[in-house]
């Protein structure tokens, strides 16, 4: 028996808060919809949040180098923004529900010049009346992950306008499936998920601030980002690791000697290498080694890394007295080289013991093999660097000692950290779009900086396979 004559609610009269909202809000429900998306999809970190003025006007100026940038700005920022698009991208009819929503301006280099001016104008009132607007200064997208020169479009909008100017980087975008990273939008796979992105917000500029200080502003913050990004364990030989478990049936190198070698099998016979020198280098921080680009040259390199100790590779084109100071600088107890390749090369005097690479790998034994090939597959990364007797490395740890020709005296020694040439070998193929289709001819000895960083761990790292041979003078 019912005890009131009062009508169910309905289903939309429940939530009238929520329905308002929606209604009434559009914007604002649309920031925060942004706000959860990127974030499954894009690990954020914010880098200056605080300089986004809490009220008043400001024009953000913002390097492009992804479709989703504006998803990640307006997620990052804790106001809503206001965007200049291209005509084109605007009218999409997937996207155009949203960038009006978000009350994007659109703007065209094929309009007229006044019909230019008039959406430069909306966005110069959008700031006057408060608001954020953002403006892509490169004009495009990036297509190597490089900043482009910065269009005088920005300078025309904060024109005559007591509003400041709030740089903003973006880091980390490059190599999304929204990037042009491989040279192709979206059709790739993601590498992380979520993938890690900084955005940055710079302190406020005057609006009489020149293009050119914006710019350096926007680079001086993707350098802080990229500082920032460093990782403790981000190493070469947990790189190396995973990228030879990551494509162990993909072509990693060949030499005179050896005509082909997987990267599942360069990781096994590393591990081997690794295993048999280990005894022969126990005490050791540096390690010397005097060989040619080569298959024998790159496992001992790799093998050292992998040990945790320091490889210095020594200039064998150098007099003996340059290589004798390079020795006494690293204080290097033993140096491994080859018969074949001593035989090869004028008389070398080191003042130490030469030891000879086939004879330390001579004979391999079954359980040499088996050690190796469980080591290679079935061992989590800690426990393989336990399992070889090695110290873990860290990200500034030192990772080799380069030495100058001594043209001016005694040889200097550079020395490069894991993080110096990882940070290379990141920029690198920002410009070069290597796959597992390339190969690259390692023909540059590994005591040059080049070549220690492309033709030995660039290889490693991203899976490209390569070529060596030992004289880059033979044509």
């Amino acid at each position: 028996m019912s005890t009131s004559g009062t009508v169910p609610e309905s289903p939309r009269t429940r939530h009238p808060l929520f329905t308002r909202l929606v209604i009434g809000l559009p914007n604002w429900c649309l920031h925060v919809f942004l706000w959860v998306m990127s974030r499954v999809i894009y690990g954020i970190k914010v880098m200056g949040g605080e300089n986004i003025p809490p009220q008043g006007g400001a024009l953000l100026v913002a390097n492009h180098l992804s479709f989703i940038d504006v998803a990640l700005i307006n997620a990052a920022s804790s106001r809503p923004v206001r965007f200049l698009v291209f005509q084109d991208i605007y009218d999409n009819p997937l996207l155009r529900p949203f960038l009006a929503l978000m009350q994007a301006i659109p703007i065209s280099p094929d309009l007229r010049p006044r019909e230019r001016i008039r959406s430069l104008q909306t966005a110069s009132n959008a700031i006057r009346d408060g608001e954020l607007v953002c403006v892509f200064a490169e004009g495009q997208i990036s297509r190597t992950g490089g900043m482009q020169p910065f269009r005088r479009a920005a300078k025309r909008i904060i024109r005559n306008i007591d509003a400041p100017i709030i740089p903003v980087n973006l880091h980390g975008i490059w190599g999304s499936i929204f990037s042009f990273e491989r040279g192709r939008f979206i059709w790739k796979l993601p590498r992380h998920i979520p993938h890690p992105v900084t955005v940055s917000f710079g302190k406020p500029c005057a609006a009489s601030s020149s293009l050119t200080e914006v710019r350096r502003t926007v680079q001086e913050l993707g350098s802080e980002a990229f500082a920032a990004d460093r990782h403790p364990r981000r190493t070469l030989d947990r790189v190396f690791v995973s990228s030879c478990r990551r494509y162990p049936w993909r072509f990693y190198g060949a030499d005179a000697r050896i005509p082909k070698m997987s990267f599942g099998n360069l990781l096994m016979k590393t591990i081997f290498v690794a295993r048999r020198l280990g005894k022969v280098w126990r005490g050791q921080e540096m390690v010397g080694i005097l060989l040619p680009p080569s298959m024998g040259g790159a496992l001992t390199n790799y093998a050292a890394t992998l040990l945790g100790l320091v490889p210095v590779n020594l200039n064998y084109t150098a007099s003996n007295e340059l290589i004798s100071a390079s020795v006494e600088q690293c204080n290097l107890k033993t140096v491994i080289t080859s018969k074949a390749f001593l035989e090869k090369i004028q008389k070398i005097e080191v003042p130490c013991p030469l030891l000879m690479l086939e004879d330390l790998l001579a004979a391999p034994r079954t359980e040499e093999k088996i050690a190796a090939l469980v080591f290679a597959w079935l061992l989590p990364f800690p426990l393989l660097k336990r399992a070889l007797g090695a110290r873990a490395s860290q990200t500034d740890d030192l990772a080799t000692v380069i030495f100058s020709s001594g043209s001016t005296g005694d040889p200097k020694g550079v020395m490069l950290s894991h993080h110096n040439i990882i940070s290379n070998i990141r920029q690198m193929t920002q410009v070069f779009y290597l796959d597992g289709h390339d190969k690259l001819l390692g023909i540059l000895p590994f005591f040059h900086s080049f070549g220690f960083t492309v033709c030995l761990w660039l290889s490693a790292a991203h899976g490209v396979g390569i070529v060596y041979h030992p004289n880059p003078l033979d044509s």
